[in-house]
């Protein structure tokens, strides 16, 4: 049985593939990461894989999700 579910995702704003990274802090005492954000709301040295260019933001998408059930 499957089950369709609907989840947001940040994508690339140029071709829209969810295959994205971007540079985090990452404590390791309190075990917390927080994303780099500039002060207009961009994002620092974001890689698209797809694409394979760097990007300084990106967009939410919704997908729809198939979920094998038992």
């Amino acid at each position: 049985m499957k089950k369709t579910e609907r989840k947001t995702l940040l994508v690339c704003p140029d071709c829209a593939s969810s295959n994205i990274e971007f540079k985090v802090w990452y404590n390791p005492n309190d075990r917390k990461s927080t994303a780099f954000e500039l002060d207009d709301g961009e994002i620092e040295d974001g890689w698209c894989h797809t694409c394979e260019v760097q990007i300084s933001h990106c967009v939410e998408s919704e997908v729809s999700i198939e979920i094998k059930t038992k």
